[in-house]
């Protein structure tokens, strides 16, 4: 995330200063991840939809432009939903995350999701930011990215060689007759071994790998031998009891 609060994708070799949490930057550095979706970002064509529809460039995601999408809901009196599955390895923990916002037409519609092979469960009110119906997942988060976009990611011990992820729209129950005209916003969706989730690794066409990043510091020659050196240390005494 940039000064400018937006996600921002860097060149190869380039160190990554986040200023997600710190108005003064920090180094980012991260262990190697895969998106194991091949398109993140092309809810319109590559995803499977169930009485909904997935408009693109309906809204500007947190990259700044326009490349977020809609998910409107049809009039079917029925589960109106989005999802995507992917191939992976059984008994290990796979976190799925997600960009979602509160959409400005229609009725408020919050969002439900069956994570992984063991149908766990959870849903996340897009007004107020909160989750609710807390299913078997082994955990969940959010993070708030401004104007209205949250970043979800869930957690889950896959039980098979498959992880789908169903979304779906809820107006407080998951099955009800749409409006044709509600729905929510949504972009950037992640599917990554491991026990919590990293950056956006955005793909278009085929999974997407980061490398492993590192920092280290060489002292220089001539300065700092292997015989010598200064150590420093701030302490302070949290007792006052002595001795006997």
């Amino acid at each position: 995330v940039n000064k400018e609060g937006l996600i921002e994708v860097v060149s190869n070799n380039e160190p990554r200063i986040d200023f997600k949490d710190s108005s003064e930057g920090a180094l980012l550095l991260e262990p190697s991840r895969t998106n194991l979706y091949s398109y993140s970002n092309q809810f319109d064509v590559y995803w499977s939809k169930y009485n909904i529809s997935a408009i693109p460039n309906s809204i500007i995601s947190p990259e700044g432009i326009l490349n977020g999408y809609f998910l409107r809901e049809n009039t079917s009196n029925t589960s109106h939903d989005i999802r995507q599955n992917a191939t992976i390895v059984s008994g290990l923990q796979y976190t799925y995350s997600v960009f979602v916002k509160k959409s400005d037409v229609g009725q408020d519609r919050n969002l439900s999701f069956y994570i992984g092979g063991t149908n766990g469960s959870i849903s996340f009110n897009t007004t107020n930011g909160t989750f609710f119906n807390v299913g078997s997942v082994d955990s969940y988060s959010s993070e708030d990215y401004g104007n209205g976009w949250w970043r979800l990611q869930f957690t889950d011990t896959s039980v098979s060689t498959s992880f789908n992820v169903i979304a779906i729209l809820n107006n407080g129950s998951t099955i009800y007759s749409g409006d044709g005209v509600s729905g929510v916003y949504i972009y950037g969706a992640q599917l990554e071994q491991g026990s919590y989730a990293t950056s956006y690794i955005p793909t278009s066409g085929g999974i997407g790998t980061r490398d492993g990043e590192s920092c280290s510091q060489t002292p220089p020659s001539g300065v700092i031998g292997q015989t010598e050196g200064t150590m420093y240390a701030q302490i302070s005494n949290l007792s006052k009891e002595t001795d006997g």
